[in-house]
């Protein structure tokens, strides 16, 4: 059986369903933990769980008639992604250390649009190696902080679409893929998008972060392309 066949025994009260949904994905939900296991010293078990809770997650918010354009595996990744990389982020007792995570953690530098405006420009290539400490912790807690205001700000859609669209977990979709994703058209991607920056760059955070990039002369080289729009 397919993932979609036994999804509607799932949705219509087969217990058993669950754990053949689980056992069948256990490639991806694997797939997805062993880039993260040992960050911050995360261990296996851990993680697996929170991609069975991620995946869980998935599938409570799978609609099969208005998500089916994409594969129920396609659109529970984002799900399971979501909850190991938050997993992981709100683990303290360790910097992230495996220099390929923080790249795709940092690296939010995916241009917005034609014009090359870009989302979050903190490093000039894979190979940037922060300055000092200092500023290594100070965009650390930007991310943290960003991350924080689009879950309060944002719809699920919106998160999505710039989760996916910017890399936000080392995964990149193009507006093809975010739109056979969400069963919507590649104009309303672009609009989704749009809309989403919008309303992160009115919020009290977007104000109050603009004015320390000026203050501290990152404008220039290192800016929060997505509070600082001119």
């Amino acid at each position: 059986m397919t993932n979609e066949e036994i999804f509607i025994t799932y949705k219509n009260g087969d217990k058993k369903a669950l754990n053949k949904l689980i056992e069948k994905n256990n490639g991806l939900i694997y797939k997805i933990i062993n880039k993260y296991i040992g960050v911050k010293r995360a261990e296996e078990e851990d993680l697996y769980q929170s991609g069975v809770l991620g995946f869980i997650k998935g599938l409570n918010h799978y609609d099969i008639n208005k998500n089916n354009k994409a594969k129920l595996s396609t659109y529970v990744t984002y799900w399971i992604e979501r909850e190991v990389y938050s997993l992981v982020n709100g683990r303290t007792t360790k910097d992230i250390e495996n220099k390929e995570l923080m790249n795709n953690c940092i690296s939010l530098n995916t241009p917005i649009d034609e014009e090359g405006a870009e989302l979050l420009e903190v490093i000039e290539g894979v190979d940037y190696i922060f300055e000092n400490t200092i500023e290594k912790e100070f965009f650390k807690k930007i991310r943290i902080e960003l991350d924080e205001v689009m879950e309060k700000y944002l719809n699920e859609e919106e998160k999505v679409v710039l989760h996916y669209h910017f890399g936000w977990f080392g995964t990149t979709y193009t507006d093809v893929q975010l739109g056979n994703l969400l069963s919507v058209t590649n104009t309303r991607i672009g609009h989704i998008r749009t809309t989403a920056l919008m309303r992160i760059r009115r919020t009290k955070w977007a104000f109050k972060n603009r004015k320390t990039f000026e203050e501290l002369g990152y404008i220039s080289k290192h800016y929060l392309r997505i509070i600082y729009h001119g």
